[in-house]
């Protein structure tokens, strides 16, 4: 009975407590090692996550754009563009 409560109480608060991940998130900055702000954060800064792809992308940067596949193997392909 006890072996019973612990796995409905570990299944229940991995679905109650877990976040959707899948989505756009806002920078709020970006720091070094030493926690310095490395540039300015614009309100239209993304960072991106579909499924195994994750992209972003930076105002402050000249347009920055990156994109990331996740492979089987736990590996990130990098990919960055560049807008003209």
């Amino acid at each position: 009975m006890k072996k019973l409560f612990t796995f409905l109480f570990v299944i229940t608060s991995f679905v109650t407590f877990s976040q959707e991940l899948n989505k756009d998130w806002s920078f709020t900055s970006v720091k070094n090692g030493a926690g310095v702000e490395l540039f300015s954060i614009d309100k239209t800064d993304l960072f991106s996550i579909d499924g195994d792809k994750f992209s972003y992308s930076l105002l402050d940067k000249d347009s920055l754009k990156a994109s990331f596949k996740q492979s089987d193997a736990f590996l990130f392909l990098h990919k960055t563009e560049k807008r003209i």
